[in-house]
């Protein structure tokens, strides 16, 4: 009787776990992709992707294992549930892992994806489709984030996208700045905003005040921190979760086993 209670307590906790599974790996792929319309920079795809890949793998994983405690509980065989409880180890150190990388390369990877936007603004948007990748991730960051700009929207006015492609900017020595007209790409635009395609040309220190109510002035760089923050929390949090599945899929099928191997030793 308390054999068969266990075995269904372990069977009902392993479809759980393979449906949490399921839904760890399609949170995952969501995140990923959502991350990706953003974050996609040459100089940070190593070191941003890295935890999301390990965690996509692991809910695929995570899927397989649980398919296989329910095998394991449904014939009571004691190998199938040793196999699954060395997975679920295997699981628990490998989750263990990715929750401390995440942790503690998390600043790194704010840094990282800072620099390489201000890079992007600065030196590879040139607003002619030479570089179609970088146009579509800062036109998408700007537009969706509503933002412009690294820290404020005076960041175009040393970028390559408003010195004809020249390799540096070539201001001059001594002159003001404050006359110096510069633009900002359309997805600076204020939503909404019907004058903008004339308000982003032509903007300078002096006029830069009647401009902001038709393009946004706040930078994008504190959004995107907040918004890899953000993705960077939950990847943690997935990664405790799963640890903490992993102990207790460990604790009830270690309880069957033994439950399992008491019994075939009474019958002998």
């Amino acid at each position: 009787m308390v054999i068969s209670c266990v075995k269904y307590i372990v069977l009902i906790y392993n479809f759980i776990f393979w449906l949490l599974g399921v839904a760890i790996l399609g949170f995952s792929i969501l995140l990923y992709a959502e991350s990706h319309n953003y974050v996609n920079f040459e100089d940070t795809q190593g070191l941003f992707d890295t935890p999301f890949f390990l965690i996509i793998i692991l809910g695929a994983v995570m899927t397989l294992v649980g398919f296989l405690g329910c095998c394991g509980a449904i014939r009571e065989s004691t190998c199938l549930l040793g196999t699954y409880i060395l997975l679920c180890i295997t699981m628990g150190v490998a989750c263990g892992a990715a929750v401390w990388w995440s942790n503690e390369y998390r600043t790194d990877v704010s840094e990282k994806v800072q620099t390489s936007l201000q890079k992007m603004i600065r030196e590879n948007y040139r607003g002619n489709l030479t570089r179609p990748t970088t146009e579509v991730v800062i036109d998408r960051l700007q537009k969706d984030m509503q933002c412009c700009g690294a820290r404020n929207l005076t960041d175009w006015s040393v970028s390559r996208y408003n010195q004809g492609n020249r390799p540096k900017l070539e201001i001059g020595i001594g002159k003001d700045r404050s006359s110096i007209a510069f633009s900002v790409p359309a997805s600076c635009c204020r939503v909404g905003a019907p004058d903008c395609e004339v308000a982003r040309k032509g903007i300078t220190m002096d006029n830069l005040e009647s401009k902001k109510f038709s393009i946004n002035n706040e930078g994008c760089l504190h959004k995107l921190d907040a918004f890899v923050g953000d993705k960077w929390t939950y990847l943690i949090l997935i990664g405790m979760t799963l640890i903490g599945c992993q102990i207790l899929a460990l604790l009830f099928t270690c309880c069957f086993c033994c439950f399992l191997s008491g019994q075939k030793n009474n019958r002998f």
